[in-house]
């Protein structure tokens, strides 16, 4: 599914409301402050003061910048780690170190205690660490948090729980989120309802509607599509359509399809590494220990080969012992002609 942390960055800032509100805060004070001064004549030094009040602003605006800045590059690299199997451990480390100081803090950091555990629940679920993931989103006050984040919350919870295969508690999150927040929020939240009627074999009732999700929320640009897209895939691979699955995920981009293999239901999981070509079927895994199987059996039939070389050479010995045989046989005869001629020799006598 959709990475979570970008839902979060969109709804977590500050908005317009409460700068105007500053702005007004410093005019009225200003106000107040220059009718005192002139009160008692006095009313010339407003303008060093306020000289100095806007070197000061800018200051903490400079500092308050660059710290927004290092805060967003930090939060980039540990949702970028999420895919990067080599710098998660370390991303792992640095959120943990990063949340336990916002929960030192208090409740008034709890916008950031919500963010950094769905980014948290990233890291670890990606890791199939799933059961951590839902330890740390557990301990999340929802209550405490405005509805819009509260959906956000809800929805890396269900998936973490999804991906854990806990999922009557993915039911129960998903009941349990009350629209209208977020448009795109809900919808993925419907999506999840979904995804859990496939994990109940309701195939068919997955289907029911599902393009009109895409339709409340015209010009979606946060992969809302992309999400639909993918619950129609898991539906087809549920049916034992497996080809026509494959080729609706393939319909993804590699960076979307290499987020799907690492994050969400196991299902959707294992679907998303053989739609990248990381795994095959099982069938094809199993037919090449059969095909090697064979060949020891093939080298197996060598040393009787190589036992009959040995046989045929070892015939050559009885084929030179029977040379000394042929040697003492005519010994035998220049003996009987010795004793021939010797007889031959006392009858002269």
């Amino acid at each position: 599914m959709q990475g979570l942390t970008s839902l979060l960055g969109n709804g977590f800032g500050k908005g317009p409301g409460w700068v105007l509100l500053r702005i007004v805060f410093v005019g009225v004070v200003a106000w107040l402050l220059y009718h005192a001064l002139a009160h008692f004549g006095y009313g010339w030094a407003m303008i060093p003061i306020a000289l100095l009040a806007v070197g000061l602003w800018a200051a903490e605006s400079w500092r308050m910048s660059k710290q927004r800045r290092e805060r967003v590059a930090a939060w980039d690299r540990w949702e970028a780690a999420v895919a990067d199997d080599d710098a998660r451990p370390g991303a792992i480390q640095e959120v943990r170190e990063e949340l336990r100081r916002a929960y030192r803090l208090g409740p008034r950091l709890r916008v950031d205690q919500a963010h950094l555990s769905v980014i948290l629940a990233e890291l670890l679920d990606a890791s199939d660490r799933a059961e951590e993931a839902c330890e740390v989103l557990a301990r999340v006050k929802l209550d405490e948090l405005d509805a819009a984040r509260c959906a956000v919350v809800r929805h890396a919870k269900a998936v973490a729980q999804i991906s854990a295969s806990r999922f009557e508690e993915a039911e129960a999150t998903v009941r349990a989120h009350r629209a209208p927040t977020e448009p795109d929020v809900d919808a993925r939240m419907e999506l999840l309802g979904r995804m859990l009627k496939l994990e109940r074999g309701e195939a068919k009732d997955a289907l029911e509607g599902l393009d009109g999700v895409l339709a409340k929320v015209p010009g979606d640009e946060t992969g809302l599509a992309d999400d639909v897209l993918v619950v129609r895939a898991a539906r087809l691979e549920a049916l034992g359509k497996d080809a026509e699955a494959l080729a609706e995920l393939r319909k993804l981009d590699e960076g979307v399809l290499e987020g799907l293999a690492k994050l969400g239901a196991p299902r959707v999981r294992a679907l998303a590494r053989r739609a990248r070509g990381d795994v095959t079927k099982p069938s094809d895994e199993g037919a090449k220990p059969s095909d090697e199987g064979a060949k020891p059996s093939d080298e197996g039939a060598k040393p009787s080969d190589e036992g009959a070389k040995l046989s045929d050479e070892g015939a050559k010995p009885s084929d030179e012992g029977a040379k000394p045989s042929d040697a003492a046989a005519k010994a035998s005869d220049d003996e009987a002609s010795a004793s021939d001629e010797g007889a031959k020799g006392s009858r002269d006598a």
